[in-house]
């Protein structure tokens, strides 16, 4: 499940990034692999790494690119949270917008926050994908449910569980204006993860967030000696 023309998530259900590995279990069940590799950008990273640590007999290795750390929380925030994302999923909040056609599209897309430092060009091959035509010209695909804020957060100390439970070789590819430049807040905590768990690797690729698409051939260079 996921968005643009992938199958949805039925009406009921809630984004908690943890499902996300209940999906990706159902996956390999129905695919029967006994083991495979994981290569996810962004969200699906974060699945990567939550999977990883959660059935480490399934995977051989797993890169992830510019998305390391799952949203985290602090048990304060829940009470407040929970609001939020209830009253999200209940008021059917999270809608669309028209645009009057492709190219107008890409380039909004480009100057979008996780997309920007992406070419225009590029980014119409992203939303071409996900793209529908809608009065007043065209809109993107997306699954509501996905778009909502998650009704439950890991903690920081959930999140150190799952890395120390990590068997398998990580390859953590960050782009150099990528998510730390976007989130500050995350500056230094590929160290911490490093600190816990020496199976994580770390090397920096110059690009922004969707550096493996501007910068296809460092990526794929990087990827290919971590199999090695």
């Amino acid at each position: 499940p996921g968005h643009g023309h992938s199958s949805h998530k039925p009406n009921g259900s809630y984004g908690v990034i943890l499902n996300r590995v209940v999906d990706l279990e159902h996956i390999r069940r129905s695919l029967e692999l006994e083991k495979f590799t994981f290569v996810g950008h962004s969200m699906s990273g974060i699945t990567g790494i939550l999977y990883s640590s959660t059935y480490p007999e399934y995977i051989d290795k797993t890169v992830v690119m510019d998305s390391l750390f799952p949203p985290i929380k602090e048990p304060s925030e829940v009470v407040e949270n929970l609001r939020k994302a209830s009253d999200e999923h209940v008021n059917n909040s999270f809608k669309c917008k028209a645009y009057k056609d492709m190219d107008i599209l890409a380039k909004a897309k480009s100057e979008s926050t996780w997309y920007v430092g992406l070419d225009v060009e590029l980014c119409k091959l992203i939303v071409e994908r996900n793209t529908v035509p809608c009065e007043g010209g065209v809109k993107q695909l997306y699954d509501p449910n996905l778009r909502y804020s998650s009704l439950i957060y890991l903690t920081k100390e959930h999140y150190s569980e799952f890395v120390k439970s990590i068997k398998k070789p990580v390859l953590y590819l960050e782009g150099d204006k990528g998510i730390v430049s976007i989130m500050p807040r995350l500056k230094g905590l590929v160290e911490v993860v490093q600190s816990m768990n020496s199976l994580v690797a770390h090397e920096v690729i110059e690009g922004p967030h969707h550096f493996h698409m501007a910068n296809p051939g460092s990526t794929a260079q990087s990827i290919e000696n971590f199999y090695q």
